[in-house]
């Protein structure tokens, strides 16, 4: 179904369970960019606090196992680490974050919504395209 306004089309999405083709619900994916950081080391012992970021590589590697996590890593010369996520709503994307084991000592989290490539793509074509 398309609506006209201010003279561009938008595709309104489909139903994404009758979506079959790997490519068009790779257009509706939900993804996101999570950078998170620990600024001040908690008030626990250092050994402890290890065992923490030994289980949050851990947890994302199962999370990268899934597919939920794209990529990522640890930020170089920093406290933190960023990576792309999968999520099929935005109440799963929090579950998995409030799950990590290292939630609690979190000082700042950024979450950015993405467009994934291939519908960017598609909406600068059509644009383009509308263009005279």
């Amino acid at each position: 179904m398309y609506y006209k306004i201010s003279d561009i089309l938008l595709l309104i999405p489909p139903d994404l369970n009758v979506i079959h083709d790997e490519y068009e619900r790779s257009l509706y994916k939900m993804i996101f960019l999570v950078k998170v950081q620990i600024k001040k080391l908690p008030d626990v012992p250092v050994k402890d606090f290890l065992g923490f970021v030994v289980k949050e590589w851990e947890y994302f590697m199962r999370m990268k196992k899934r597919g939920k996590i794209l990529a990522g890593g640890k930020l170089a010369g920093n406290r933190g680490a960023a990576a792309i996520f999968e999520a099929d709503s935005n109440e799963e994307l929090d579950q998995i974050i409030t799950n990590l084991p290292l939630f609690p000592f979190f000082t700042d989290i950024e979450i950015t919504p993405l467009v994934p490539t291939e519908k960017a793509l598609l909406d600068v074509k059509r644009i383009h395209s509308l263009m005279k």
